[in-house]
């Protein structure tokens, strides 16, 4: 018959909720794997990608608004259209700004007014551009020397974002992902207070778009941080590394619990230094090779017997009876002896 194969152990990194209290923590923790055919591994490094935002940015396009208003009041085309260009590159090259879609939509109202009141007029454009403010903010009234485009049934677009993970906040234009009015509308992604993903994107009418967010690798580091411990449980949601171990300290003895991706199983408690077998209990009869009592008695009875024997046979008691015939003088007498 063939010999099995050798099993391959499973590869399993540990996030440790809780600090390791030294040595004796990692040396029940090898056992414990030992024990379970695992083969523990440090977590690799690997993070999603940050966003720093820069909030001089929006100080500098409020600057480029300003400069417009003024070149549109003294009826500057040019110095207008300018200034709403360095605008809205700034806001292009930087989603990841707070104010972004609100900033963005005034840039696109002061086009609507360059379109309706500077020459070259072009009301249609004026009117595309002010509908597409209203598609990134919601719309608001119009202000002084502003002329509002006639209301229209707004096309619809959907926008999927994949990726994210459960505990993510997806904003779409600074509000919760949702249905919105087909058109330029910008996305942002945090996760753990962290911006991961900022871009403009433009949808069509009746569409649906779906964004892939880039996620930390798989079993590293950026993946694991999201594990913690709430009482007893261990959650970890987002989390889409296929096997992996939570460890914490509890009091005299190691808390793991064995998980696969954002599923956790208990945290199930091991001894330091425990036997694989339990100590037997104390009303268990120890398997030993000690001589049994009941044998010393039954040697103690059987030499007894031996001695009386002894001495019975010494004294002939063992002897079987004779019989024979003797002659004597006076006749044939028969005795025993």
């Amino acid at each position: 018959m063939d010999a099995a194969p050798p099993t391959t152990p499973v590869t399993a990194p540990v996030v440790w909720l809780a600090p390791s209290r030294g040595a004796a923590d990692r040396h029940a923790l090898d056992e414990w794997a030992l024990a379970r055919g695992v083969r523990i591994v440090t977590p690799a490094e690997g993070r999603a990608p940050e966003l720093a935002v820069d909030l001089a940015i929006g100080d500098r396009v409020e600057d480029e608004l300003e400069r417009a208003r003024d070149a549109l009041s003294a009826h500057d085309a040019e110095s207008t259209e300018q200034a709403l260009a360095r605008a809205g590159a700034l806001l292009r090259t930087h989603p990841e700004l707070p104010s972004a879609a609100w900033l963005m939509a005034e840039v696109h109202r002061l086009w609507s007014s360059r379109w309706h009141r500077l020459e070259p007029k072009d009301p249609a454009r004026g009117d595309a551009a002010w509908r597409r403010g209203a598609a990134l903010d919601g719309g608001r009234v119009a202000g002084v020397g502003e002329i509002a485009a006639s209301d229209e049934p707004p096309a619809k677009a959907r926008i999927v974002v994949v990726g994210a993970g459960d505990d993510a906040t997806v904003l779409l234009d600074g509000a919760p992902l949702s249905e919105r009015p087909a058109g330029e509308h910008v996305l942002t992604v945090t996760v753990g207070g962290t911006l991961r993903y900022a871009a403009w994107l433009s949808v069509a009418d009746g569409a649906e778009l779906r964004v892939r967010v880039t996620a930390a690798p798989a079993c590293s580091t950026g993946d694991l941080e999201s594990a913690r411990l709430e009482g007893t449980l261990v959650r970890a949601t987002g989390v889409a590394c296929p096997s992996w171990l939570a460890v914490a300290p509890l009091g005299g003895a190691l808390g793991i619990a064995m998980c696969e991706a954002g599923t956790c199983g208990p945290l199930a408690e091991w001894r330091i230094g425990a036997p694989a077998v339990p100590p037997a209990t104390a009303t268990e009869e120890p398997t030993s090779h000690r001589w049994p009592g009941w044998a010393t008695g039954a040697l103690f009875v059987t030499g007894i017997l031996v001695t009386t024997g002894v001495s019975l046979a010494a004294a002939g008691a063992f002897d079987k009876s004779r019989t024979e015939t003797r002659f004597v003088n006076g006749g044939l007498k028969i005795s025993g002896f």
